[in-house]
């Protein structure tokens, strides 16, 4: 069983990472198998010192530090975002699509307010509940916790860097383009501003395989980003 569920998280974590960098990047996307080869064997060599003598230690500072802080920060980020930035709305809607009918009152009560609540709350009380690191009666040096916060520090601090880099790229005034930059303008004129390409989609139902007539056909949504 330990054998599957290690197999299973593996897999799972791998292909976030990779679906991330092949969308991302087109050159990775082309030379995908290299890259996949690659990545395994970074992670392979990363791994060896758990199984070592020492590698009870090196797994209790890993999970204390990479498995915990960070994820609760990403928990509330994803939460803030999607809920508030990208709106329940039109969230409500996707999944709508995806489902059939749109969730119920009480899955957005606790997609917008007890969950971003809870999960704060957790974080926050986690940080103060911190008392050191220690495994048995072996407590870790300083220079050890440092570098456990480093490692939790490197996962946070991805998300501002990435939002400060988007702001940089696109030259856009907070004040003037800060809802078009995440996603919550439709004027193709603010889009423009914001220094993103844009496309029209011109979505057309279908009877039998026959375009409909142009009085059946429905008007063009907004410009989509690419």
């Amino acid at each position: 069983m330990l054998i599957t569920l290690g197999l299973d998280s593996t897999f799972g974590g791998l292909e976030a990472f990779l679906t991330g960098f092949t969308d991302e990047y087109k050159i990775l996307r082309q030379r995908r198998e290299l890259f996949v080869a690659g990545l395994i064997i970074f992670v392979f060599l990363m791994a060896l010192p758990t199984t070592t003598y020492g590698g009870q230690y090196v797994i209790t500072l890993l999970d204390e530090h990479a498995a915990s802080y960070s994820l609760l920060f990403v928990c509330l980020v994803e939460l803030i975002a999607v809920q508030y930035c990208y709106g329940m709305t039109r969230f409500s809607k996707d999944v709508e699509s995806m489902i059939g009918f749109q969730p119920s009152i009480f899955w957005k009560v606790c997609w917008t307010l007890l969950c971003p609540i809870f999960v704060f709350g957790i974080f926050i009380m986690s940080l103060y509940g911190y008392s050191g690191l220690k495994l048995g009666n072996y407590i870790f040096p300083k220079w050890v916790e440092r570098i456990g916060w480093f490692v939790s520090f490197t996962s946070i601090a991805c998300i501002p860097t990435y939002m400060i880099y988007i702001v940089i790229i696109t030259a856009c005034s907070p004040k003037k383009d800060w809802w078009a930059l995440i996603g919550r303008g439709n004027s193709s004129s603010n889009l423009q501003n914001s220094g993103r390409n844009v496309v029209p989609m011109e979505l057309k139902e279908t009877r039998n395989g026959q375009p409909p007539s142009q009085s059946q056909s429905q008007p063009p949504p907004p410009p989509t980003e690419l």
